[in-house]
């Protein structure tokens, strides 16, 4: 992915940007919003049972696409081709989960999602 939105290298976006982990379709475990460098942390604090659900984990930027550049489409999101889990730990009834993702496409059928 090559443009003004997203450094796949780094995995970085455009400031101000909204990230969300959504997991088995929709459902947003966490969102937040990038950091003056473009960078984001997803704080997920969860139950040890929801672990098996990682799998089905995809990063999504909710920010439209234009707002980072206004050559790309006016549909659309980033969605994360793949994550990595790095490491989790419990600390009594909360999951710590780190992921890496490896990095983002485009998805145009994503074009409804509420940007919050």
């Amino acid at each position: 992915m090559h443009s003004n939105c997203t450094n796949v290298n780094l995995n970085t976006f455009s400031t101000d940007a909204t990230v969300h982990l959504r997991c088995l379709g929709q459902n947003v475990l966490a969102s937040t919003t990038t950091n003056s460098t473009g960078g984001f942390t997803l704080n997920l604090n969860a139950s040890p049972i929801q672990l098996p659900i990682i799998p089905t984990c995809q990063v999504v930027v909710v920010t439209p696409l234009t707002r980072c550049n206004a050559t790309l489409p006016g549909i659309g999101r980033l969605v994360s081709t793949g994550l990595i889990l790095v490491r989790f730990n419990v600390n009594g009834t909360t999951l710590n989960i780190e992921l890496r993702v490896l990095g983002f496409n485009i998805n145009t059928s994503l074009t409804s999602l509420v940007n919050n």
